[in-house]
């Protein structure tokens, strides 16, 4: 089995610090700027409603942490889902998209947190077989992944007959799956090629 010797001791705390590190990186850089950025997003309610800012329909002011969450989201391509239901509609936003300019550099923190933590993971592991490496660093996922997925449930805000949450559909394959998958996975493989470029097995390096 691939998985059978993956090193959980390691894997399991490095895909929480991974999660954490990103939140609060988020926090710190934008915790204060989201509510400016849902005062400016307006949303045309119909029915001679005219229209109204998202933070204005989710009960004026969220919690800064929750709103840096539903940032972090948007930096793995999860939006923000505002669901009315006095007016039957919803809508979805990517807050990094909406803030532009160099907070786009967000998309860039998810897959480079998780290289490196996927890296660390291998190289710093015993592995074993072919292919250790590469699953010691993908093994971040399990517990990377489960944040994730609760801070989901976390992060939502539900006020004044409106829902705002991260679309945990697209949440669940990309920040659940793919991205901790696919990048720890990436650490872990040039952890293999640099411990053979060396001369060294990562079980090797792991005891040094």
């Amino acid at each position: 089995m691939a998985f059978t010797n993956v090193p959980l001791r390691r894997a399991i705390p490095a895909g929480i610090s991974a999660f954490l590190i990103q939140y609060a990186v988020v926090f710190v850089l934008f915790g204060s700027q989201v509510s400016s950025l849902l005062q400016a997003k307006t949303i045309e309610l119909g029915y001679g409603s005219g229209s109204k800012s998202i933070l204005e329909l989710i009960g004026g002011s969220p919690l800064p942490w929750k709103m840096a969450g539903w940032m972090l989201h948007s930096g793995h391509g999860v939006n923000l889902i505002v669901r009315l239901s006095n007016y039957g509609k919803s809508t979805e936003i990517n807050l990094v998209a909406l803030a532009g300019g160099w907070a786009q550099t967000l998309y860039l923190l998810p897959p480079v947190v998780l290289f490196v933590a996927g890296y660390l993971v291998a190289r710093t592991s015993r592995t074993y077989g072919a292919h250790g490496d590469d699953y010691a660093g993908a093994s971040i996922a399990l517990s990377y992944g489960l944040c994730y997925f609760v801070s989901g449930f976390v992060f939502m805000v539900d006020a004044n007959s409106a829902r705002a949450d991260p679309n945990m559909y697209t949440g669940l394959y990309l920040g659940c799956l793919i991205y901790p998958l696919a990048f720890g996975w990436f650490g872990g493989r040039v952890a293999r090629l640099r411990a053979k470029s060396s001369g060294e097995s990562a079980a090797e390096s792991a005891c040094n």
